[in-house]
């Protein structure tokens, strides 16, 4: 389930608890996650089909990035 206001977007989801997360849409998912892994931090959870990739950072915060929408 999703809500989102523009500005502000809250998803509750089903499944494994990740707790609160940031989520930040990157034009590549892939190259983004190929880069944060190079530097230190371990891929959490992904679902290529979505895209999207939670990664946990080297102080242990867990993020999600994802697609960023078509410019128009």
């Amino acid at each position: 389930m999703g809500f989102e206001t523009g500005a502000f977007c809250l998803y509750v989801e089903k499944g494994d608890e990740h707790g609160p997360v940031f989520e930040f849409l990157v034009p590549d998912v892939e190259a983004a996650k190929r880069r944060l892994v190079d530097a230190g931090c371990t891929i959490v959870e992904e679902n290529a089909s979505v895209p999207r990739c939670y990664i946990r950072d080297p102080y242990g915060v867990v993020f999600n990035i994802g697609r960023a929408p078509a410019a128009e």
